[in-house]
């Protein structure tokens, strides 16, 4: 990826080289590897942008560039529609995908949990929407 890097913490064009790569501040067109663009991002006073695009590059979109890095995406790939038919943990990345976009859940039976949550001894066994248990005393 080609980025620029400028050390916002000093006057442009002081005479001092950004860490990690070690190029002059500003830096302009430096073709950086993912390593070195892991590091500099850690570093509060760099600004680095796309050199192309001029988009701020940060923790939060390095994966958008870098997609064969991202740890739970696996590979690239996009969101996907998934179909689960059986009880078990699934990931995104065994899909080749980044996630799911929709997910149609059809076990018909299985652990404890299949449809209902456990009773306890405040009462009730269904849980409301955004998984929270409704209490019915």
């Amino acid at each position: 990826m080609v980025i620029d890097v400028v050390d916002i913490s000093v006057p442009v064009m002081r005479a001092i080289n950004i860490a990690i790569i070690n190029q002059p501040n500003p830096v302009r067109g430096f073709e950086a590897t993912y390593d070195q663009l892991a590091y500099l991002i850690n570093f509060s006073q760099y600004l680095i942008t796309d050199s192309e695009t001029g988009a701020v590059v940060n923790g939060e979109n390095i994966y958008d560039y870098f997609p064969d890095k991202d740890p739970s995406g696996g590979g690239g790939g996009s969101l996907i529609e998934k179909s689960i038919t059986e009880n078990g943990l699934y990931k995104a990345k065994d899909d080749n995908a980044k996630g799911y976009s929709s997910v149609d859940v059809n076990v018909s039976s299985g652990g404890i949990y299949a449809g209902s949550a456990p009773t306890s001894c405040r009462g009730s066994n269904i849980v409301g929407p955004y998984g929270y248990k409704v209490i019915d005393e």
